[in-house]
């Protein structure tokens, strides 16, 4: 259409997307904020098919204006048409036709009409025709992302919908070698190094807003590669190292290679040495780098064979009996196969072989005293190796003499037999037996008594000591170095003399003032004959001469008791001597014997209220037993639990008060080992359970106050008499007894009143825990 110069007419084609189509409509709008539009701009409907098609464009009569009408500005823009297509709009233009009828007129209402825009009334004739071009804006239709490989070319299409025809361009950083046509063509090789992620925005236009942007990615991956490792051929264990040759990466980079069976074979570099036998596996890699990925590992096994071993090492041969101990250190090379086994030989008298699993190994069957010549050779699963260098030895033997500490021994008293080994560096036991009427008999404690620096003792009870001559045997057990070996003594008995002792009761010390009982007990085959005791040289009133008693169903002991009173005011050590008198005649030869005992003497002391003690017969069953040496008390509760189990609590200790009437110390309820089967490692005697106070309000009457796991009580308590002093001879054994420190935790107190012994044993049941056991009468 026409329009003329000023007037400012113009055709504008509008498209809402690139879909649109269908028929054009027609919109005519006067503009200018000093025109108003009456009609406000109608809708002139105006239809397009296929084929292109002529049609008329009607304002449908003259556009009335009212108002006062200003003059244009130049170029002022006064209408608008606006045409859409429909959907059977499909070509790209259309032609439109323009009937004659079609024109346009300005009404120019102003004092002085511009002559170039026409006048009131003036109209003009549209062209012949119009053309209306298709417009679609760009959309993209490929994909949001590529990926192209180092050093490789590539070539990616990215496409987008429009009319006309979009181009293309891209804002980001491309990889070196590649780049963006304006056609779409993405393109190039990218260089070594590039590989990664590039985001780009590519933007499509074709003069129809708006421009269609993507999010873009190309990806640069590395590129692969492969490795090639051929097959290694197999090696003895003990063959040189050999250098991996041949084996490369697709890529040219360098690879690398390991031991994945380090027991069997390592690798340093390309070079492949033998540890032992077995399968030998090596496994090749190239890690990659900027510009390949990492290839696919190649792994190549072979088999790597055993040889017999080398040589062991003899260290020491070390004598033994009718043996030789052979110590010596393995092969430094195994053969790559562990050693099964060693055997050492030895030849010099009888040849003699053992097998064994290590050192030391042990030859046996050897002579004594016969040199040998001795080497060891090792075993594996390839064979047996080279033997050592020869080494030299000579089992050893051993001598063992027997002696006793006096050339006569006394009747009836006890001798000490020593026997000496000699050997190499001889340990274990000697035996100590000695023969009888009634055949060979161990003597107690001396089964098997351990060997100290060659030496081993025994004591040999005076009892077998008690005919004119004692056959004594020392048997050596021998060791892994020394031989057994046996010894006798034939020990001289002096016939039928006499042994004696004395012995003090209570023990001291003795309290001056105060009286005492020695006692001499003489042992002899039928003793008969009197006993004499002085104090310091001087014969000791009413016990002169006085007549020895067998003891009860004894024919070997007899007794002489003294009774002794310690002069007032006297302390220190008084000696008293026992002179027993032979019956004239004796067929000994022998007149006397003599044996003294030193008595310590204090100024001052305590009652000894050594005894059983108990509440009497209203609390029959239960009681202590005290024992006392000078100022210390030992004392034992025997009592019973809230099961009626028997029970015991011991007070191994205290104090006196300063009036020497009150002891107090601490109770304790041990535990251990059952009586059976003792273990000194299990006994324990534990933390405190309670206290306990004996107060002495005379010589034969107490109270016992104690307290026990929280519970206190108060006892009377009384000397127990269970039998009255006899005029008969009796030995005083009124004690606390116990097996030593070997046996630790049990022990016996013997309570003795004349010939009668009240002992009750203090032990511990199966379960280790504290029990006890009574002899009466």
């Amino acid at each position: 259409m026409a329009t003329e110069r000023g007037c400012g007419f113009s055709a504008v084609l509008l498209a809402a997307s690139a879909a649109q189509s269908g028929a054009f409509s027609v919109t005519a709008r006067t503009l200018g904020g000093n025109f108003p539009d009456p009609n406000a701009a109608p809708a002139l409907p105006f239809l397009i098919n296929n084929p292109a098609q002529s049609g008329a464009i009607d304002f449908g009569g003259t556009i009335a204006l009212g108002g006062t009408s200003v003059a244009p500005a130049l170029n002022q823009l006064l209408a608008t048409f606006t045409f859409q297509p429909q959907a059977a709009a499909t070509n790209s233009s259309y032609v439109i036709g323009l009937a004659p009828a079609s024109e346009f007129s300005i009404d120019v209402k102003t004092p002085t009409p511009d002559p170039t825009c026409g006048t009131a009334g003036n109209s003009g004739a549209a062209l012949p025709s119009l053309t209306l071009n298709l417009v679609n804006t760009p959309a993209f239709t490929s994909a949001a992302m590529t990926s192209f490989t180092v050093a490789t070319a590539g070539a990616f299409n990215v496409t987008a919908t429009g009319t006309p025809s979009p181009t293309f361009s891209a804002a980001g950083a491309l990889p070196a070698g590649v780049s963006l046509a304006s056609s779409g063509v993405l393109a190039g090789t990218p260089q070594s190094g590039s590989a990664g992620t590039y985001p780009l925005t590519i933007t499509a236009t074709n003069g129809s807003l708006p421009n269609a942007i993507q999010s873009f990615s190309l990806i640069v991956a590395k590129r692969s590669q492969t490795i090639s490792f051929g097959a290694i051929a197999g090696q003895l264990v003990s063959s040189s190292p050999i250098t991996i040759a041949g084996a490369s990466a697709s890529s040219s980079l360098p690879l690398t290679f390991t031991s994945t069976t380090s027991n069997v074979c390592n690798v340093s570099g390309a070079v492949v040495s033998f540890a032992s036998a077995g399968t030998c596996s090596i496994s090749a890699t190239q890690n990659g780098n900027a510009d390949f990925n990492p290839a696919a590992p190649v792994v190549q096994s072979f088999s790597i064979s055993a040889v017999a071993p080398g040589a062991p090492i003899i260290g020491d041969i070390t004598a033994g009996n009718q043996s030789l101990i052979i110590a010596f250190t393995p092969p430094t090379n195994t053969g790559g196969s562990p050693i099964l086994d060693y055997t050492a030989d030895c030849t010099g008298g009888a040849s003699a072989r053992v097998t064994g699993t290590g050192s030391p190994m042990v030859v046996t069957g050897l002579a004594n005293g016969t040199a040998y010549s001795c080497s060891v050779s090792a075993r594996n699963a390839a064979g047996t190796g080279a033997s050592s260098a020869a080494a030299n030895g000579t089992p050893a033997i051993s001598e063992i003499t027997l002696t006793s500490n006096t050339s006569i021994a006394g009747y009836g008293a006890p001798v000490t037999l020593i026997a000496s080994v000699t050997g190499n560096g001889q340990s274990g036991t000697v035996s100590f037996s000695v023969s009888t009427g009634s055949g060979s008999v161990v003597l107690p404690g001396c089964s098997a008594v351990a060997l100290v620096n060659g030496l081993a003792s025994c004591t040999a009870p005076g009892v077998y000591q008690n005919q004119n001559r004692r056959e004594y045997v020392a048997i050596y057990s021998g060791d892994a170095g020394n031989a057994s070996a046996t010894a006798t003594l034939s020990q001289v008995v002096a016939i039928n003399s006499a042994v004696m002792t004395v012995t003090a009761n209570p023990l001291p010390p003795i309290v001056s003032g105060r009286t005492a009982t020695l006692t001499a007990l003489i042992k002899m085959s039928s003793p008969t004959g009197t006993v004499t005791f002085t104090d310091n040289g001087v014969p000791v009133t009413g016990c002169v001469q006085t007549s020895v008693s067998l003891l009860p169903d004894a024919t070997d002991s007899a007794v002489v008791n003294c009774m002794v009173t310690v002069a007032a005011a006297s302390a220190g050590i008084k000696q008293y001597v026992a002179t027993y008198f032979y019956p004239a005649g004796h067929i000994s030869g022998r007149v006397t014997e003599q044996a003294n005992i030193d008595v310590r003497v204090v100024a001052q002391g305590l009652l000894d209220y050594t005894d059983m003690w108990w509440a009497g017969t209203a609390e029959n069953g239960w009681g202590i037993s005290v024992t006392q040496h000078g100022p210390i008390q030992f004392n034992v509760i025997f009592a019973y639990d809230e099961l009626g189990k028997s029970l015991w609590y011991v007070m191994p200790g205290g104090s006196f008060n300063a009036a020497g009437n009150v002891f107090t110390g601490s109770l304790y309820l041990p535990t251990s080992s059952p009586f059976s089967a003792y273990d000194k490692s299990r006994f324990a005697i534990g933390a405190p359970v309670g206290i306990a106070t004996i107060t002495y309000t005379g010589q034969s009457t107490a109270t016992l106050a104690y307290t026990i796991n929280g519970i206190s009580a108060t006892k009377s308590i009384q000397r127990q008499v269970f039998s009255a002093e006899t005029a008969g001879p009796n030995l005083r054994i009124n004690d606390l007894w116990w097996a030593t420190f070997a046996e630790d935790g049990w022990g016996m107190n013997i309570a003795q009143q004349g010939r009668t012994l009240f002992p009750v044993w203090y032990t511990y049941d199966a379960a280790g825990k504290a029990t006890f056991f009574t002899v009466q009468a």
